[in-house]
Formats: C-alpha cells, structure tokens, sequence
C-alpha cells in the first residue's frame, strides 16, 4: 500500500501546483498560499471547466457566480472563510484583495505589486457542483533569479543540511562513545535507537536535496520519494522504540506479555495509517474534498498514536510502584521508577510541543519567519533523541539494566507477575 502510494506520489509537481476538482458543491476551499516578495509572479491556468458536468458558457457578467479571491496578509489565513456566508466575489473589493471571475479568460498572470503571504481560494456562489482542473505556479525573482520556494521557507534546504549534520555528529557520539564504550552493556533496544537516528538522518538528507530542487525548479525531480520511505521508516522505527523503551522492554523484562503485543499491534498500523495520510495529503490535490479528508485523518490518527505509546509508560510505572512496595529491593526499583516517570514526562513534553506549540506558533508567526516552525520542530526533535540516548544508554553498571542474574531474576519475576 505503501509503495502504490509513494508512486503516486512521484508524479507531484512540488510547488507547481497541478489540481483537479471533482464534482464539488463547497462555497468556497483554500487551494493554496505562497510568500511572495514585490516583483514576484504567479499565473493560474484552468481546464475543462464544467458545470453540473456541462461545459462552462461564456459568461459576460462581473458579477460571475464563480471565481479565484486572493487574501493577501502577514500569518497564514486558510481559514478565513469557512465562517463567511456571503458570496465573497459579489462583495466590494478590498485593500489585500484580490478577485477573478470566471469568463471566456482560462490563464491569470500576475506580478505581485506587494510583500505578503498571499493565500487563493476557489469561490463557488451558486453552490453547484463543478469540476475543473487548474495548474497553479508561483515564484518570487531574487538576484534575477526564479525561486520557487516562497520567502520565509526558501532557506530549508540549508536549515535541513544543518540537521542532517547534527544529526550525524550525535549519532557518532552515540555509536562511538555510548555503544562501543567501556563497561556498556548494549541491549535490544540500544540497537532499535541506532537504526532510528540512521533513518533520521537518510530523511533529513533526502529533504534537504528535495527543498533544493524545489527551490530552483519548482519540482521535487523525484527526491520527494526517499524522504517518503525514509520518513516512514523512522516513524515506525521511533514510535516502536518509545513503545519498547516505555513497556521496560530489555531494561527489567525479556519479553513481551500479551498487553505488550497488543499495545503494538496497535501502534504500528496507526503508524503506517499516518504515513500513508500524511503523503497523500502533502501530494494530492490541494483544496479537494479527499486532500482535506486525508488532511483530517492523518491529524487524529498521529494524535492516536502518541496516546498508545504513553500507555505502557504509565503501566510500567504504576507496576514500579507495586514492585517497589512489595519486595524487598525498593531503592532499586525507585531508581528505576525515577527513570520511567523523567521518560514519560519527556515524551509528555515532546508530543506536547511538536503536535501543539509548533502548529500554533506557524498560525501566528509572519510569513516571512515561517522558518522559525521548522527550526523548532527539527530542534526539538535533536533535543528529545539527545535526552532519551543519555537516559537509557547502554551503561553496565546502570541499576536499569540489571536483570537475569541472581536476585534480579526474583525482581522479574515478580514484575511479570504483576504484568
């Protein structure tokens, strides 16, 4: 499924947007916003445009019942509509505004008389049902050159190549000073962490190359279809590590009970439902009733599977709890407690910041910053990986790690009991 989807995904055009509208009755959809400079250019072609699944008639008429309105504003305005009632193309024009109807005129050139993120919606007056297809192209001119990526996220491909090397620098840290160091004691897990931060830095690399093709053609020329598979990869590969780190997984138990499987075989397909939402809501068409549809489920089901790896972080604490007053070795397990309850509250604070404060800080920071997003995002992601290697390392004479000898072997047992 994956595959077909990624191959499909093959064929977008990047920040060239090629759309097609089936049989839509919505008053009004967002298609798109761009970040343009003074001088910047964007042209709007629309074919087979028809109604009620006839063709168009010409119409002579200002006042159309169907039309493009551009918003022109500092912070992203997508949703600026969905509360009007109003027919927007038959109210005055505005300042920041900007209106076309449609008539015997299929191809709309522009360039840009002012700076500002200029968001384009599709207006439907009549509520009919229409299909169209439309070739949307945008870029600004800077040094006399066409770039396609807008102001304020056309430094990505440098700001993705920055990570990618901190990145690799903290994954030699990992393998050289962590995994292959002395008295370290490399479990299971350890090794799952390692195949993470590689996929990591594959995505980060392949998004970097993809950004600078976007940037200068305005097409992905392919590069959009490694970080799809890389991203994916690390996806599944970091919410099962969480998952495994967060069940005690080779840190006070060898195996997994069937809760464990269970909680598993949950979070992997909501892992791999993400991925394929997330894709075809990134790569379809912008502003259809499906890429909105995708859009909304790739949101719930990302928020679904960060809940299910908090699970068996709160289970394993509360079983800490119960070790600890039951046996006999009640600072160790308070250590390990310790550990579990820093862990849950660390990924509590990731999924907080990266789900929550970065979608909220990218509503209300100017266009012209949006890079700011990205850094976070990217910055916070460096920072969790960097906390969660240094609390679970692979270090022999760490109390967590001690299992399957002598009065451990009866502190497991006794946790898997409790399990």
């Amino acid at each position: 499924m994956v595959v077909l989807v990624v191959g499909w995904a093959s064929e977008a055009q990047g920040y060239i947007h090629d759309i097609s509208i089936d049989n839509d009755d919505r008053n009004h959809f967002f298609i798109t916003n761009f970040g343009f400079l003074q001088g910047g250019y964007f042209s709007i072609e629309i074919f087979e445009f028809k109604v009620n699944g006839e063709d168009l008639k010409e119409v002579d008429s200002p006042d159309s019942d169907f039309g493009f309105y551009v918003k022109i504003s500092s912070t992203d305005q997508s949703q600026i509509l969905d509360e009007s009632h109003q027919c927007t193309l038959k109210l005055p024009t505005k300042s920041k505004e900007l209106k076309w109807n449609i008539t015997s005129k299929d191809t709309w050139e522009v360039e840009t008389e002012e700076d500002g993120l200029y968001n384009f919606f599709f207006v439907n007056c009549a509520n009919t049902p229409i299909s169209f297809k439309i070739k949307v192209t945008e870029f600004n001119v800077i040094g006399g050159k066409q770039v396609y990526l807008p102001i304020g996220i056309d430094n990505l491909p440098t700001i993705y190549a920055v990570f990618t090397v901190l990145f690799l620098i903290a994954t030699l840290v990992w393998i050289i000073g962590a995994m292959r160091g002395k008295e370290t004691l490399v479990n299971r897990v350890h090794y799952i962490m390692t195949l993470l931060l590689f996929f990591k830095i594959l995505a980060l690399f392949s998004r970097a190359i993809e950004f600078h093709f976007l940037k200068a053609t305005g097409n992905a020329e392919g590069w959009n279809i490694p970080y799809y598979v890389f991203a994916f990869c690390k996806g599944i590969v970091l919410f099962s590590a969480v998952a495994l780190i967060g069940m005690g997984y080779t840190f006070f138990k060898y195996y997994l009970s069937d809760r464990d499987s269970k909680i598993l075989l949950v979070v992997l397909p909501l892992q791999v439902l993400a991925n394929v939402a997330n894709i075809i809501s990134t790569e379809g068409s912008w502003g259809s009733v499906s890429w909105r549809t995708w859009t909304t489920i790739f949101q719930i089901v990302d928020i679904a599977c960060c809940v299910a790896v908090v699970v068996p972080i709160a289970l394993s604490i509360k079983h800490l709890k119960e070790a600890a007053a039951t046996d006999g070795k009640a600072a160790k397990n308070v250590e390990k407690l310790t550990l579990f309850r820093q862990f849950y509250l660390i990924v509590l604070a990731y999924i907080y910041f990266t789900r929550i404060v970065v979608v909220f800080t990218k509503l209300a920071v100017p266009f012209h910053v949006e890079w700011i997003n990205y850094v976070l995002e990217e910055g916070a992601s460096l920072a969790f990986y960097i906390i969660i290697g240094y609390k679970f390392r692979p270090k022999k004479d760490s109390p967590y790690f001690e299992t399957g000898t002598g009065e451990n072997d009866e502190n497991e047992i006794e946790l898997n009991e409790l399990t």
